[in-house]
């Protein structure tokens, strides 16, 4: 049943989720669990039957019938553009958000586009993982035009809990996910190196962890990744190694186009690039840490051991 307070608040009490991958599936439970009815959509029929048994799905967005909102979730800009612009052409759909990482040009366009049709088109990526998007609580750095932003609220507050700022005009979520991006890869290659003099000196993970993690050399990549993702061997984030190593090419091409030099991204780019004959395309993209920590020498690995007890063996 839909939650009587959504259809008071005027929230679309319809909604789309294109994409049923990890993060799809994960915001498709959350919107139904807090009243929405939801459809969603994914080509995998394994991808599916992960939610079917909660909500409706079909396999092609021309199955998706009538919408109040649709939710992106896709691998990139070429999947965000061809879908938009079918919902463009052949729905009614009104608001279209979109939280995939996609390119800062795209999402300009296709906010002009659905801007001409009296409609809105949001860009939203999120960060934060599939556990957070399954309890309504990913950040999101939102692009559009304010009037617009003021239309998609409720949906993305629905999505992150209020956890999302407007950061600016269409595309200007996407150019945020972007740095944002970088900088955990960067923060993911520096972790290694520095945390294999750590290893080699004979320090304890999660010593060196816990005391880096209330430090000011602290980062998310400390706070967070290392215990939730890559000390306990898990590497389940639901984030690939192929997805990572393309949104820091894709920085610092935009820092190009912008006329700037950065050397130190352009370098982190680079050597995330390099791992490509180490890590497979979907591997989680916390692999690139053991990875990176392999090429300095250095002798013990960055995780618990198999038993869960303390250390570095």
């Amino acid at each position: 049943m839909v939650d009587p307070s959504i259809q008071e608040r005027g929230v679309p009490e319809r909604v789309a989720v294109v994409g049923l991958g990890a993060m799809g599936h994960a915001m498709a439970l959350n919107l139904h669990d807090r009243g929405y009815s939801v459809i969603g959509c994914d080509p995998s029929p394994l991808a599916r039957s992960n939610v079917e048994h909660c909500i409706d799905v079909c396999p092609d967005i021309s199955e998706l019938g009538t919408v109040n909102a649709a939710v992106l979730s896709l691998p990139g800009a070429d999947e965000v553009d061809s879908t938009t612009r079918w919902l463009a052409d052949e729905s009614d759909c009104p608001l279209v958000i979109d939280t995939s990482t996609s390119h800062p040009t795209t999402s300009r366009e296709l906010a002009q586009l659905m801007r001409k049709l009296s409609r809105v088109f949001i860009d939203a990526p999120i960060s934060g993982g599939k556990s957070l998007a399954r309890e309504g609580l990913v950040s999101s750095f939102v692009g559009g035009y304010p009037e617009d932003v003021v239309v998609a609220a409720p949906v993305l507050d629905a999505l992150t809990g209020g956890k999302w700022r407007h950061m600016g005009g269409p595309g200007s979520g996407n150019v945020t996910k972007l740095i944002n991006n970088v900088m955990v890869a960067t923060h993911l290659l520096v972790v290694a190196e520095a945390f294999s003099i750590g290893l080699e000196y004979g320090l304890d993970t999660h010593d060196l962890t816990e005391a880096i993690g209330t430090a000011s050399g602290r980062s998310a990549a400390v706070e967070v990744n290392l215990p939730r993702w890559i000390i306990n061997g898990s590497y389940d984030s639901a984030f690939a190694y192929r997805l990572m190593t393309r949104d820091a090419s894709l920085a610092t091409d935009l820092a190009a186009d912008l006329g700037l030099s950065v050397p130190v991204l352009t370098e982190v780019a680079k050597r995330w690039k390099g791992l490509e004959t180490t890590l497979a395309p979907n591997d989680d993209f916390n692999l690139a840490v053991p990875a990176f920590l392999s090429e300095t020498g250095c002798g013990q690995p960055i995780r618990y051991s198999i038993d869960g007890e303390r250390g570095t063996t």
